[in-house]
């Protein structure tokens, strides 16, 4: 099979997938994506690439100061999403600006901050990632409706919550957020 390819042509299209290699830079080493090319057909005609399908795994990052609740919510959803874990705001900061989430999920009491605090700073440095607050005893408190009506938030989650709904809740949220 031949592989003539106008180098111009690939040039320009390297230069195209530039923003997609920036907005990649961020993904662990063993993350995975998918690229698809148009091709010509040997008529010299344009083929359409397949409909975009993103297939990659969810990245969630679970915060709170609990080290026994970040190992469960890890074991209930790693097969599902691919899940990094923070147990202050400062931590939770940090990886936010280095990485790029399609979810946090925070609880509300957390020694150094509030959840809401860790919510707004995602909010900041990563409009697009979805942001659940979990939480035992503050889902009905006045700051946390007024989050919901102010979009900080996209959910509150109710401790405890079963995988079928966490999972169900981060599917539907990060979903409508791909499209």
């Amino acid at each position: 099979m031949s592989t003539n390819v106008d180098q111009t042509k690939l040039r320009d299209a390297l230069r195209g997938l530039a923003g997609v290699a920036e907005q990649m830079s961020g993904l662990a080493r063993d993350a995975e994506f998918f690229l698809s090319l148009a091709a010509e057909a040997a008529d010299g005609t344009p083929r359409e690439p397949p409909a975009a399908v993103d297939q990659r795994r969810a990245r969630l990052l679970l915060v709170d100061d609990d080290d026994k609740v970040l190992a469960g919510l890890r074991r209930m959803l790693r097969d599902t999403f691919e899940v990094v874990t923070a147990s202050t705001l400062e931590a939770a900061s940090e990886l936010a600006y280095a990485q790029r989430f399609d979810a946090v999920v925070s609880d509300f009491h957390l020694t150094d901050a509030s959840g809401l605090d860790v919510l707004a700073e995602i909010q900041r440095l990563q409009p697009s990632a979805v942001r659940i607050l979990y939480t035992g005893d503050a889902a009905e408190a006045p700051i946390v409706r007024d989050s919901l009506a102010n979009q900080l938030l996209a959910d509150v989650l109710q401790k405890p919550v079963s995988k079928a709904v966490m999972v169900e809740t981060l599917d539907r949220l990060i979903g409508k957020q791909r499209k």
